[in-house]
């Protein structure tokens, strides 16, 4: 039934397709047959991801997502354990073709069960070990199955509110670094006229793994004093310099991982202390948000953009800190918001002016 069809082979005419009939014919429901066959159903699929065919580890990769899948919402003792167990071990070994199935569940189990998966049980592993088993996958060569490894440790970092940021900023940073859809521009231009598919779908993947990276980034941004401490300049570094340099795709991306950032960031809290480390970091995102706020040509980074700053200027009100942003902080914010004061978007004209007033009004 999980089968992946061949490029002969669709639709009704193929063997996973009477699979399909022959299991709906013989269970009360998906979710009834595979929680009344759940032990049976690991064991085969246990099997089946050891198998020395690739073709075969994918089709037990994929049966094991959609059990994982149908009983997200309700696996509890033993079960959870017995499913979380069979994914990691799956996990083991080198990388194939379809072993991002078992990433995705993984994601899904432990995004769903984080209450279940914090009660100690026995059989049942912990949020500690599926992590030190994802950021191994996270290391690996191919960059698509890294992508899938990313989402999936970002999803159960979200989840279980765990600090691994050291971990995922060793993964991460060099990631962000090295991929810049825009940067070699120059090179690009000069060998445009043999330019191929395989170089717009190289950079389209580039494009993927830098919007991955900062997706994950924002998941991954932890509430531990400590850990900010030691990150939170050169994450704000990394995301200014991104949005300056960037397509409107990634600038998107930068300024959802921003909002992720200045939600979380400590230093805005009432009676934080290190007002330079915070007049450093809002003086970079100030002169930064320029950029995407005066993108003419995409409405969507306009607001987002929009967000971003709405965020600061809440936080900082809230913890009594406007006086860390500096009057060339508050020109810039100001001069930009005056551009959104011809915008298309009516809603987006008002919350400009709305942000530009209440900029101006402060001392």
């Amino acid at each position: 039934m999980h089968q992946a069809p061949g490029p002969d082979e669709e639709g009704e005419s193929h063997d996973a397709t009477l699979w399909a009939e022959v299991w709906q014919e013989n269970v009360p429901g998906s979710f009834g047959g595979i929680r009344l066959y759940m032990t049976e159903l690991i064991a085969i699929t246990q099997k089946a991801l050891q198998s020395q065919s690739w073709k075969m580890k994918a089709q037990g990769a994929a049966a094991m997502a959609t059990v994982a899948k149908e009983q997200t919402g309700s696996l509890v003792a033993p079960h959870l354990g017995m499913v979380l167990t069979a994914l990691m071990q799956g996990l083991t070994g080198r990388t194939w073709a379809g072993k991002e199935e078992l990433l995705k569940a993984i994601g899904s189990v432990v995004s769903k069960c984080s209450g279940e998966l914090k009660k100690p049980c026995a059989g049942q592993p912990t949020i500690s070990e599926v992590l030190e088993i994802v950021l191994k996958e996270c290391r690996k060569e191919s960059l698509v199955y890294k992508m899938a490894a990313l989402r999936c440790a970002g999803d159960v970092l979200h989840s279980s509110q765990e600090d691994r940021f050291s971990d995922m900023a060793e993964i991460i940073f060099p990631l962000i670094k090295k991929n810049c859809p825009e940067s070699g521009r120059a090179s690009l231009r000069s060998r445009q006229e043999d330019d191929d598919d395989k170089d717009v779908k190289e950079k389209e993947l580039q494009t993927e793994a830098l919007l991955c990276a900062f997706e994950t980034l924002g998941k991954a941004w932890p509430r531990n004093p400590q850990t900010q401490a030691r990150f939170q300049v050169e994450v704000c570094s990394l995301m200014c310099e991104k949005l300056k340099l960037s397509t409107w795709k990634v600038q998107l991306g930068v300024l959802q991982s921003m909002k992720a950032y200045y939600k979380g960031l400590l230093l805005l809290e009432k009676g934080s202390e290190d007002s330079d480390a915070l007049s450093q970091i809002l003086t970079e995102t100030c002169a930064a948000l320029t950029h995407p706020l005066e993108n003419k040509s995409y409405s969507s980074v306009r607001t987002e953009a929009l967000s971003v700053v709405e965020l600061i200027v809440k936080r900082t009100g809230e913890s009594d800190q406007w006086d860390c942003v500096c009057v060339k902080s508050r020109e810039q914010l100001q001069r930009s918001l005056s551009t959104l004061q011809a915008d298309s978007r009516v809603d987006l004209r008002d919350k400009a002016q709305e942000l530009r007033r209440h900029i101006q009004s402060q001392p």
